[in-house]
């Protein structure tokens, strides 16, 4: 009797009855637990440091713009104090002497707060005092021009006259060249805020972007790690011919191990990966609705990028674990009403898009022997594909049915879409292979992979037959 291969004989002794070594599975769900948590929280650090940043140079721009207000109320009650002045010495009426002294007692108070906002600039304080001074100045000359007219009845000297517009126009000038200087710092201050604003977003599209390419690549190594180990247990089982009782109870129990690993890992990769995607989900929408009065049409535009990205991988992630568990669930076969599951299917696809146009032929068997759900699954998406890339016409024409090849029943669903080219016909059945720019026509790549995989699970086959611009049709066979 030949002995059991020592690669059996590994997995029963050394280590412990398990294919996979328990503290690697340990290992690989840390990993694909701690990588996506803590690429997360830099994401999230990162971006809330950026969104401060942009806070706070909008703070600055306001913190101006109040500066320029209230310097420009101050000239405004310089005006006032003249015009009233001017007014009272043409006319010595006291009715005019009101708005100068409201404005005279105004003004040095705003004088005041205008000096406290520039408190973290010298060189705009120094000015605002320079104005007080010329201002009191002007105000006591004022007061001896009204002074002599009161007590002369007729205007002042010309050189009083000359002396306070003299001041006057000083009064003016450092005004000017005080709220110009500030302009100068709001503008500053507004190319920095916006500068901000396009890092915030470049940041959060690049980390986004990093995270979901290294949480890809990570869950992709891990399945293939794990897909190998079920692999060498799976050919283990085969090779033990003489001990064939014993080694199918063994291996059927290690296979149970690992679908259960694989389950529990496909969990942790769905809910780990979906987590962090969300939060980019999340703080994007943030940054679009609260501040899309502060980015540009630019950043507005990349956030967008970033949400159909992460929502794009949502689906990726989905499609994963789904084409993951058509290769571990039970296997079932029964009478399907195949007529009937392609009848329902294009009910709810012209049920989503009630404005196509589109005719529909099914000349399908009313029954046949499978596995419902699968079966179901692989008439979806190859039904779906027609619908799909058939949407470029006017009408849609989309024919099921059945006929003889070699012998065998074989199925068919035809469409009157763009077709493909078939020199890329090696890709078509692989994961992830596209014939089409995903801008013309959306999907993951994953469903004709599905259905080669529920077809093969009917110990069935599948091809197809296209030509660009005029339709395609795929073929299957569901064996015994």
């Amino acid at each position: 009797m030949q002995q059991l291969p020592k690669k059996l004989l590994s997995s029963m002794i050394g280590r412990g009855d398990h294919p996979v070594d328990p503290r690697e599975f340990k290992k690989i769900l840390f990993q694909a637990t701690i990588l996506p948590i803590a690429l997360s929280l830099l994401l999230s650090i990162l971006f809330v440091k950026q969104v401060y940043s942009v806070l706070e140079e909008n703070h600055k721009v306001r913190h101006s713009d109040e500066v320029i207000n209230t310097a420009t109320e101050g000239i405004k009650l310089i005006i006032d104090s003249e015009t009233g002045f001017r007014g009272y010495i043409i006319t010595n009426n006291d009715v005019y002497l009101g708005p100068w002294i409201e404005a005279q007692s105004k003004f040095f108070v705003l004088a005041d707060k205008i000096i406290d906002l520039v408190k973290d600039n010298p060189i705009q304080q120094k000015e605002i005092r320079e104005i007080k001074t010329l201002y009191a100045g002007w105000n006591e000359n004022a007061e001896g021009t009204i002074a002599y007219r009161k007590k002369f009845k007729q205007p002042s000297p010309d050189e009083m006259i000359t002396a306070r517009k003299a001041i006057m126009d000083s009064i003016r000038q450092n005004f000017d060249e005080f709220i110009e200087r500030e302009r100068g710092f709001r503008n500053k201050r507004w190319a920095e805020a916006e500068q901000a604003s396009r890092d915030a977003v470049v940041v959060t599209l690049a980390l986004g972007i990093v995270l979901g390419i290294s949480l890809a690549v990570m869950s992709i190594l891990q399945l293939r790690r794990l897909s190998k180990n079920y692999s060498e247990a799976y050919s283990s089982l085969a090779a033990a011919t003489d001990h064939l009782e014993e080694t199918v109870a063994l291996r059927t129990h290690e296979l149970t191990l690992v679908n259960k690993e694989l389950e529990a890992f496909s969990y942790s990769v769905s809910h780990d990966l979906r987590a962090p995607l969300r939060g980019i989900d999340g703080f994007s929408q943030i940054l679009a609705e609260e501040y899309s009065d502060k980015l540009d049409g630019e950043a507005i535009k990349y956030l967008g990028f970033i949400r159909s990205g992460v929502q794009r991988m949502g689906v990726l992630i989905d499609d994963l674990i789904n084409l993951s568990r058509l290769t571990r669930a039970e296997f079932r076969k029964e009478d399907v009403e195949l007529s009937q599951v392609a009848s329902d299917i294009i009910a709810d696809l012209k049920q989503n898009e009630p404005q196509r146009k589109f005719e529909f032929t099914n000349f399908l068997p009313q029954t046949v022997s499978a596995d419902p759900g699968l079966l179901r699954a692989a008439l979806q998406n190859l039904i779906s594909n027609a619908w799909k890339y058939s949407r470029t016409r006017e009408v849609s024409i989309i024919e099921l049915g059945q006929i003889y090849k070699d012998g065998k029943v074989t199925f068919y669903v035809k469409d009157n879409g763009v077709g493909f080219d078939m020199r890329f016909y090696d890709k078509l059945f692989q994961p992830f292979q596209r014939l089409h720019p995903k801008e013309q026509f959306d999907g993951s790549g994953i469903g004709l992979a599905t259905v080669g995989r529920i077809i093969r699970r009917h110990n069935g086959s599948i091809w197809g037959e296209s030509e660009l611009g005029k339709g395609s049709t795929f073929y299957f066979t569901l064996g015994t």
